[in-house]
This record gives C-alpha cells, structure tokens and sequence, in this order.
C-alpha cells in the first residue's frame, strides 16, 4: 500500500511533518488549494487543482493537472504521469514537499519542528 508523508521545511533547513496519509481504499488522492482536494494547501502558489496522485495496477504515480507552477518530482518537472518510486519527493511549490514510501514509514525519519503558527498549512482528508 502507497503512502505519503507531507513535510515543511524551514529556512533553516530543519523539517516538520505535517501530515502521514495512505491511499487505502481511494484510487486517486488530489491535491490543490480548493477545499474539494483531498490534501487542501493553503498557499496561494499552489492551483486549485494542483495534482493528482493516483493507483494504476498496483503502482502508484503522480501527475500535474494543468497546475500554473507545475509539480516537480526529485527536482525535475513533470511532464507526464511519473510512476513513484520509494522516497521519492514531490514538490509542489517552495519548502511543501510530499514524500512517497512503499510501506509506512516511522516518524523517527524526520524531526518534528513547530515552525511559529506556520504549521497548520496543509490539511490531508484521506
């Protein structure tokens, strides 16, 4: 089963989770500024509709859906649907950055850090 890990990264570099989902029994996750997304992010850079992670045949992917700033994975921009592979990164826009893992993954990975009431800048509905 896919999961994901949603992660903030300060200025600093020091990293907070903001959220760890699966996709259970969902096919598609989207993910977009809407309320209407399944993980809303609330940052104006980010589309209404941003992207979409979605289940094909056992393998998971991501793929941008028209976004104005476009989703990259490992710092390369998406083109077309890109087959996820374990711990790979996907951004969206700036420090908010989605982790993918194959199994799920222990929360001493990444170090939890409150980043003055910055911190509630995503929500994850899965």
């Amino acid at each position: 089963m896919g999961w994901f890990r949603i992660i903030s990264i300060d200025k600093e570099g020091l990293q907070a989770i903001e959220g760890s989902c699966s996709f259970g029994d969902k096919n598609v996750i989207t993910i977009g500024r809407a309320s209407d997304n399944d993980i809303q992010v609330n940052n104006l850079e980010v589309s209404k509709h941003h992207a979409e992670l979605f289940r094909e045949n056992e393998h998971y992917f991501i793929k941008d859906t028209g976004s104005k700033n476009g989703t990259v994975v490992n710092g390369k921009k998406l083109d077309a649907p890109y087959r996820l592979k374990d711990k790979d990164w996907i951004g969206l826009i700036g420090k908010l950055k989605i982790v993918y893992y194959e199994e799920e993954p222990e929360l001493k990975s990444v170090i939890p850090v409150h980043f003055r009431g910055k911190s509630k800048k995503l929500t994850c509905k899965v």
